[in-house]
């Protein structure tokens, strides 16, 4: 039998651009995983299906997990590509540099410093919701941003969240995953 410590949990780290993590119980209880931790859910049994849920909900809401943030400043707008400054300071890139993952739309290019950090908050308090089983909130949420973007005449915005939404009503809750 398996113990609850080799378990996987997800979580959404404490900070201005939070990561998703899978993390294993043990390493959180042992301290080998010390970041700051803002949303801890888990433990989930089914570590495949945890993983396979996981790809669903990225595609649906894109989120950062590795990549460093972009933040534009005064004092750096972003540096000319060609300059030989360091890459990064206390932790923030200063050349605009889009992950891997940002590059196949899984990452909303918080490396490349094209979300802002409210804008990626929605995105985070969406995984959030979907991990506590509140996907009604979200498709409300959603229904309400896609009818003001279309009001705005933002309709690239607004179908992406069309798409999204699609997307939200054919997967099932988290619930499922954890049995």
């Amino acid at each position: 039998a398996k113990d609850n410590k080799s378990f996987n949990h997800v979580v959404i780290t404490k900070e201005d651009f939070p990561r998703v993590l899978i993390v294993r119980g043990r390493d959180i209880e042992q301290k080998k995983f010390t970041d700051p931790v803002k949303y801890l859910f888990g433990p989930f049994p089914q570590g495949g299906a945890l993983r396979d849920a996981l790809k669903i909900v990225r595609h649906l809401f894109p989120f950062r997990d590795r990549c460093v943030p972009f933040i534009r400043t005064a004092s750096h707008p972003g540096l000319d590509p060609g300059s030989q400054a360091p890459n990064r300071v206390r932790g923030m890139a200063l050349v605009p540099k889009p992950c891997f993952n940002a590059q196949l739309g899984l990452c909303p290019g918080v490396c490349a410093g094209t979300v802002t950090k409210e804008e990626y908050g929605r995105t985070v308090n969406h995984i959030r919701l979907f991990f506590e089983g509140h996907k009604r909130d979200i498709v409300k949420d959603l229904e309400r941003e896609m009818k003001q973007t279309a009001k705005e005449r933002r309709f690239e915005r607004a179908g992406e969240i069309k798409r999204t939404l699609f997307g939200l009503r054919h997967i099932e809750d988290m619930a499922l995953i954890k049995d």
